[in-house]
């Protein structure tokens, strides 16, 4: 019970009494108190007040824990010197255009990329040169990238650009993106003796017309970019040059 002087909650409830005429004769009602009912409003308000801030903390903290897993994954799948995807992702991009392709009948295209003189960069001004000249030249490739297309980094100056498309225009458009790739990293390193001049050499596979897998056309790609290294760099290499017989021409195309 309140004691006396202390505040207390009630609710009236009444209304008039009319005679015959219309007039009010008089009022009548009661009083309820309120004050154990007002208690448990004012609890269950603040127990709400309570909860909304507990589920807006929640959704910070989810939101919070999305944005880690989705800097997590991107880590994860990312280069972090060049921002481009690394040799994880790349793997996973390319089973994933094998088997479309083994559903669309369309095909593949992988190009190896690898520098030229890069290891001459690093030993002349210093691997911070050296990583610089990596983002450049990941955002010279990122300039020849069409929305399906597909670039990474696989490990220090190598990269990888992989493609799908009608299987009739593939060898065409593989070799006129290596030839675009040849003439973007055609790149001037100034050095307090002279300029370096970087280039790279790019190997050329197609699935399926030339590999029965992803592991072949890897393969297939990696074993012609060093065709292409050990026959004087800065060129694309198909698999031509692993006919019998090959000449130069075979074997080389200068940007």
């Amino acid at each position: 019970m309140p004691q006396v002087g202390e505040p207390l909650w009630v609710r009236e409830i009444g209304g008039g009494v009319w005679d015959g005429a219309g007039e009010l004769e008089f009022l009548e009602g009661f009083v309820v108190d309120i004050s154990d009912r007002k208690v448990v409003e004012d609890l269950n308000a603040e127990l709400l007040l309570e909860l909304k801030a507990a589920n807006e903390e929640l959704s910070v903290q989810k939101r919070e824990i999305e944005l880690a897993k989705q800097q997590s994954d991107h880590s994860a799948n990312h280069d972090a010197l060049t921002g481009l995807p690394n040799r994880r992702a790349f793997h996973n991009e390319l089973r994933s255009v094998i088997d479309r392709c083994d559903s669309t009948g369309q095909a593949a295209g992988l190009l190896f990329i690898d520098l030229d003189r890069f290891k001459k960069v690093n030993d002349t001004l210093g691997h911070e040169a050296g990583d610089a000249l990596l983002q450049e030249v990941a955002g010279q490739l990122r300039t020849i990238l069409r929305s399906a297309d597909f670039v990474a980094r696989l490990g220090g100056d190598e990269f990888a650009f992989l493609f799908s498309g009608e299987a009739s225009r593939a060898r065409q458009k593989a070799v006129g993106v290596a030839e675009r790739i040849l003439e973007k990293l055609r790149i001037k390193v100034p050095t307090p003796n002279g300029a370096i001049h970087v280039g790279c050499t790019v190997g050329v596979a197609i699935y399926p017309a030339e590999a029965s897998d992803s592991e072949a056309l890897i393969t297939l790609a990696d074993r012609l970019m060093y065709i292409g290294k050990k026959s004087g760099r800065n060129r694309l290499v198909t698999a031509g040059a692993l006919e019998p017989g090959p000449t130069s021409d075979d074997l080389r195309r200068t940007a």
